[in-house]
């Protein structure tokens, strides 16, 4: 866990955990701050992890997919012995299959 210093008027604080130093530079966020692998002081207002937006921001939930939205799949299955399955896949979706399971063709190549 970090350990935060601050400076005010070139007088230093610290060492703060982040909740602690995210208090302490939202009431006066016209310091400076350091921590363990900076390399010099740095103002807060630079810095992400002590900024009151940082602390406030929460990052809001993927949208939920609309139940029903589930869409068939369009297949052809070709061959007798030796069969092979042609997958049309929609805009948006995609198809993951093992390495070297996959044939390539051009769209006007027909198959049958």
């Amino acid at each position: 866990m970090s350990q935060w210093h601050l400076s005010y008027d070139g007088q230093t604080e610290g060492p703060y955990d982040l909740a602690t130093a995210r208090a302490k530079a939202a009431a006066n966020p016209n310091g400076y701050a350091w921590r363990d692998g900076y390399a010099e002081w740095l103002p807060i207002a630079k810095i992400g992890e002590l900024s009151q937006s940082a602390a406030a921001k929460t990052t809001p939930p993927p949208p939920s997919k609309a139940p029903g939205a589930v869409d068939e799949i369009d297949y052809k299955v070709f061959g007798t012995e030796m069969q092979f399955v042609e997958v049309e896949l929609d805009p948006g979706e995609s198809a993951v299959a093992e390495a070297g399971s996959m044939m390539y063709k051009d769209p006007s190549i027909a198959m049958s």
